[in-house]
């Protein structure tokens, strides 16, 4: 976790620089656990928002991707911030051995596999995609 001097994970760990009504603790589980325990839904893209731990989430979800033919996935990249740039690293290293081409956009990864007929198309500042199949 980063420092408590970056506010980056304010609300998710107490860094007492807010008032905070209260504190609960969560079972934390893996992509994989719970796609598991659901009975291995179908799943056609993930949308991952996990205030900087993009890493371990797509660590902990690496069977589900690869039984689903590895579906697109758009993640928060934040290369902006000195401290997170080694991370961001190892996320697109570890995305791309996977076999997929990132697009970033701002502080936005959306990330398509090679094998997908899926077109990012940059409009200012926008991105979308134009999907032959998903």
């Amino acid at each position: 976790m980063a420092p408590p001097e970056m506010s980056l994970f304010d609300g998710i760990k107490a860094t007492n620089r807010a008032p905070s009504a209260k504190q609960i603790e969560l079972e934390m589980t893996t992509v994989d656990a719970e796609w598991e325990r659901l009975g291995k839904p179908d799943v056609s893209m993930i949308k991952i928002d996990v205030e900087g731990m993009e890493l371990e989430v797509i660590t902990g979800g690496d069977r589900l991707l690869a039984e689903h033919n590895y579906p697109p996935l758009v993640y928060e990249c934040w290369q902006h911030f000195d401290w997170y740039r080694p991370k961001a690293k190892k996320l697109d290293d570890l995305v791309r051995s996977m076999g997929y081409q990132t697009h970033t956009l701002k502080n936005t990864t959306f990330a398509v596999h090679k094998d997908r007929e899926i077109e990012v198309i940059y409009e200012g500042d926008n991105m979308r995609i134009d999907r032959k199949k998903i």
